[in-house]
């Protein structure tokens, strides 16, 4: 995870799939990443005949939530130097980073993996090739809830095994590693019925990895100019700084706080 997130800039293209009551919702999307807390990840969710999109950006400055389904739009707001040095400097536990990484574009390659792990006990890695990547070398790795994370899965506090977890509930993961970036490619989530018969529960994959640099402009959104954004900087700050402080860190204070809807302005005229 760590030289993942080295790395200085990544691209990648998305497919997502999840499987709920017999059905599969397709996702595809983009995900980028840069320096400097620069970041663009935008999901295009089939559903019927309608699409919703959710778009999260991050040019440094300002940071920006869009969300869309059918006629309804929502446009959140926050100033990045107000709130990534309070994320970097807070003690959270998994359950609250998780949420806050999905909320916001700070989330690092590395993040899912570091999650997964502290989630799922995984066993040795296996060499293999994807389907689609044949001549890839890639590293596959097989693993399954730790038991402690079993009650949190299943919503039930009696869960103590896999096969409490019932329903559409994943109990095994996937992860393909290219050999050479250790980059996932792939992260499936999945069940085995009593015949040990595989059914994915979900499936993520990037493809189209690049890291070459980005431009500055591929890290800004400019919204739709009939939403109207609303600011959540005070909230998150709040939020974050209830947190305990991680040991010898400092936040520090930008000079000359602006507000988010002036740092807007321009690009929505």
């Amino acid at each position: 995870a760590d030289q993942i997130d080295a790395i200085e800039f990544f691209s990648a293209k998305l497919r997502q799939s999840i499987r709920a009551g017999g059905k599969s919702v397709l996702s595809t999307g983009i995900y980028r990443r840069g320096p400097d807390g620069r970041s663009y990840f935008q999901l295009d969710v089939e559903l019927g005949k309608s699409t919703a999109n959710r778009i999260h950006a991050s040019d440094g400055k300002t940071g920006i939530i869009y969300e869309k389904l059918l006629e309804n739009e929502s446009l959140q707001t926050f100033l990045v130097a107000e709130v990534m040095p309070l994320m970097e400097s807070r003690v959270m536990t998994q359950e609250v980073k998780r949420d806050l990484l999905l909320r916001l574009p700070f989330a690092a390659p590395g993040d899912m993996l570091r999650g997964m792990l502290e989630s799922m006990q995984f066993g040795p890695a296996t060499e293999t090739t994807l389907g689609e990547q044949p001549s890839r070398p890639t590293l596959l790795f097989e693993g399954a809830w730790k038991e402690a994370m079993l009650p949190v899965v299943a919503q039930n506090g009696n869960a103590r095994k896999i096969d409490d977890l019932a329903g559409s509930t994943p109990q095994y993961a996937r992860v393909y590693l290219d050999k050479e970036t250790l980059f996932p490619l792939r992260i499936e989530l999945f069940r085995r019925d009593r015949n040990a018969e595989y059914k994915p529960i979900y499936t993520l994959e990037f493809v189209d990895i690049s890291n070459e640099k980005i431009a500055d402009s591929d890290f800004t959104f400019i919204p739709p100019e009939k939403v109207v954004p609303v600011d959540i900087t005070t909230q998150l700050v709040a939020s974050l700084s209830s947190l305990p402080a991680k040991p010898n860190a400092e936040t520090k204070s930008p000079a000359g706080k602006q507000r988010i809807e002036e740092s807007l302005a321009p690009a929505t005229k």
